[in-house]
């Protein structure tokens, strides 16, 4: 019996196009960066077929947070110069998180403790890198990442550890300052994209210009950012509502939408700042809380099942909302 060999080539399958893609008419290439940033993008049939679990998706994280994303970050920065007045995009990152922070704080005054949690950590906090940061990057190219990255170093902060502090001394009353500073310092020291983010800031300022071959070299790890990224959100995308938590849910939901609408025109209209570095702050605004929240819901006595929900319910508005303003945009 004979047997038969199939061979499929994927030509051109589009993780980027090459340095000198210019020279052949190619320059801006990014199949699979166009196809995931498409607000249809979604993979729950892959889940249910058995080709991926649930908690695959920390799999993703990882290959997302420490590989494709510093990539990202470095071959935006070596292509864009900035100043001192970018860091007003930092400062605007860190008092964004702070407002949001006091906002869902107040709203939630007369409420448990488990729903203040709630409010707390998932009212602040925007998941940039790994879901806002390719559309910056398939839309806006290097300077709306670099616009995006000055943006997150802010966020980070907050996310990685500042709202938590906040909120757990705020509802549990720990006298443990020293401990929490640390700690926050601990964890920003351990985050790969947070060091990159401040890395490749100090040398930009610096005006220290990253080597065209290390740039050439992660370009093609970095046009894979925004597929890795959008396919890590498709797996940890989870529904699950239920009657005890239902109103809380929906009013942060709703509340991030509304400060993001406003935060978005701000930024757009308002700022002093290059068209691209607005155009980026109108989109990334929009983005949903950050991965992190449902631990720190969990550890400052919320549920952390109803701040997956937030975070999943977030994922959808803001595919919408991101792709209401690069429409008004006519990007």
């Amino acid at each position: 019996m004979e047997k038969r060999v199939f061979l499929i080539v994927l030509d051109s399958f589009g993780i980027g196009a090459e340095p000198d893609a210019a020279a052949f008419g190619d320059e801006g290439t990014n199949t699979l960066g166009a196809i995931a940033g498409h607000p249809n993008f979604n993979c729950p049939n892959l889940k249910k077929l058995g080709l991926f679990k649930p908690t695959d998706y920390t799999v993703m994280v990882k290959i997302v947070l420490n590989i494709t994303l510093p990539a990202a970050v470095i071959v935006s920065f070596a292509t864009t110069t900035l100043d001192l007045s970018m860091l007003i995009v930092t400062l605007l990152g860190f008092l964004a998180n702070g407002a949001m922070l006091l906002i869902g704080l107040g709203l939630s005054r007369k409420k448990s403790k488990a729903l203040r949690a709630l409010y707390a950590i998932c009212t602040p906090g925007y998941n940039i890198g790994a879901f806002a940061m390719p559309f910056a990057q398939g839309f806006l190219g290097a300077a709306g990442v670099a616009g995006a990255c000055l943006f997150d170093t802010g966020n980070a902060i907050m996310c990685t550890g500042g709202s938590y502090a906040a909120t757990d001394l705020l509802l549990n009353g720990r006298k443990e300052g020293e401990k929490f500073l640390l700690s926050l310092l601990k964890k920003l020291g351990s985050s790969v994209p947070f060091l990159t983010y401040t890395v490749m800031l100090i040398l930009s300022l610096c005006r220290v210009r990253i080597p065209t071959a290390l740039a050439n070299f992660l370009q093609p790890i970095a046009n894979a950012n925004a597929y890795c990224a959008m396919f890590m959100i498709g797996l940890m995308f989870d529904i699950q509502l239920r009657p005890e938590t239902l109103k809380a849910v929906a009013a942060i939901v709703i509340i991030r939408n509304l400060s993001a609408i406003a935060l978005s025109a701000f930024c757009y209209f308002v700022l002093p700042l290059p068209l691209p570095i607005r155009q980026a702050l109108a989109i990334v605004v929009f983005a949903p809380p950050s991965a992190l929240s449902p631990a720190f819901t969990e550890k400052c006595g919320g549920d952390p099942a109803a701040a997956s929900c937030v975070s999943s319910l977030c994922i959808l508005t803001a595919l919408l909302g991101m792709t209401a303003v690069l429409a008004l945009m006519n990007l």
